[in-house]
């Protein structure tokens, strides 16, 4: 493992430094470079270029620039007065998308971040998924695979939220599936 690491690694290092160390003496011996048109190159050859050929300069090349659309589009604020912009009202729409239930989702941790202990976390989780495993059929029940759930009803992303505690909901049919899979579990296992 040592050997490869070797001759792959350090090779590369020292190809990193020692272009690192070019780039600086050519920074130190000639005066900084104007921004120059970018040259033209087919697709086909950028890949091909020479080191050379690159340049670190950011700044757009001078020249006419495309046809700027946004005054047309972005109307600038009226004025009420000199200087105070009309405030612009903007209504929200949550949007309606739907999914499958979660049956092992952890609404206040991941919606909100609540959490009891934020250290324990991870363990707290763990025992909470395999908590939920005995009465998955209690939840499918109450619940069917084939619903479908919304984030309509949730308090909006950035809005302060109160402390969200969550309760499986007590249902006559619920607890009868899960008594009825118990007991079938209990004569079809050995």
């Amino acid at each position: 493992m040592f050997e490869s690491l070797t001759k792959f690694v350090l090779p590369s290092i020292c190809v990193i430094m020692l272009m690192m160390a070019a780039n600086v003496a050519a920074q130190q011996t000639s005066p900084p470079a104007q921004p120059s048109a970018l040259p033209v190159v087919p697709p086909s050859e950028i890949a091909f270029r020479s080191l050379k050929e690159l340049d670190t300069q950011i700044a757009p090349p001078a020249g006419s620039f495309p046809v700027d659309f946004s005054g047309q589009l972005f109307r600038p604020r009226e004025a009420v007065a000199e200087g105070v912009p009309v405030p612009k009202t903007f209504w929200w729409e949550a949007p309606e998308i739907w999914w499958r239930p979660l049956y092992f989702d952890n609404v206040p941790l991941e919606r909100y971040g609540q959490t009891p202990a934020p250290r324990l976390q991870p363990a707290l989780s763990g025992a909470e998924f395999f908590l939920m495993l005995p009465i998955m059929p209690y939840k499918m029940a109450v619940d069917p695979p084939w619903s479908r759930k919304t984030n309509l009803g949730y308090y909006r992303p950035g809005s302060p939220t109160p402390c969200v505690g969550r309760r499986l909901p007590l249902q006559a049919n619920a607890l009868l599936t899960e008594a009825a899979t118990w007991v079938a579990l209990v004569f079809l296992l050995p």
